[in-house]
């Protein structure tokens, strides 16, 4: 059996003028939020061939400053065997950072806790 539905009515043609009344906008500078400082490259790590060698882990807390361009300096090691401290200062002293953000500027953030470890293998 047929069912007759009213056909539908589809105007094709766009309105010749749109009406938009009064639109008020309020345009500022786009948002910085303030950010801390993040590591954005962090170089391989080598493992000191006389701790390798010698079957010693262990872990570093590396205290660091970094600058305006993300530049680390200042570096100090303090590890749980001074046989790492050469190697988390070599290596963290190539690190890159997305510098300090505050209010839209980059500045230097001092006092960077970056830690390392490391384990021999499984």
């Amino acid at each position: 059996s047929d069912i007759n539905l009213p056909r539908p009515e589809i105007k094709t043609e766009a309105p010749k003028t749109i009406d938009t009344g009064r639109i008020a906008a309020r345009v500022s500078a786009p948002l910085i939020s303030d950010r801390d400082a993040q590591p954005i490259v962090r170089p391989q790590q080598e493992y000191p061939q006389r701790m390798l060698q010698d079957g010693i882990e262990g872990s570093c807390e590396v205290r660091l400053d970094v600058n305006g361009q993300g530049i680390p300096y200042n570096i100090r090691a303090t590890c749980t065997n001074s046989g790492f401290v050469a190697e988390a200062e070599r290596v963290v002293s190539r690190y890159r950072y997305q510098p300090k953000i505050i209010e839209g500027r980059s500045v230097e953030r001092r006092n960077v806790v970056q830690p390392l470890k490391w384990t021999l293998g499984e």
